[in-house]
């Protein structure tokens, strides 16, 4: 009887996501090859910036 492993489930879910990635960036890169446009993007996610004598701050909301 085999015992289930939630953490080879979430492993294996990684990697195809991960190769759907790859793919689908591979497939831009090869659009873009073809097109002399530059795409601006879509979305700008919200960032804040601070400052003080020594180190600047960035703040930024990604989508977990």
């Amino acid at each position: 009887m085999a015992q289930w492993n939630p953490l080879h489930d979430l492993v294996s879910l990684q990697d195809r996501m991960n190769r759907l990635f790859e793919d689908a960036s591979k497939r831009r890169a090869s659009e873009a090859d073809q097109s002399d446009e530059v795409e601006g993007a879509d979305w700008y996610p919200a960032a804040d910036v601070y400052e003080n004598e020594v180190e600047y701050t960035v703040t930024v909301d990604l989508p977990a």
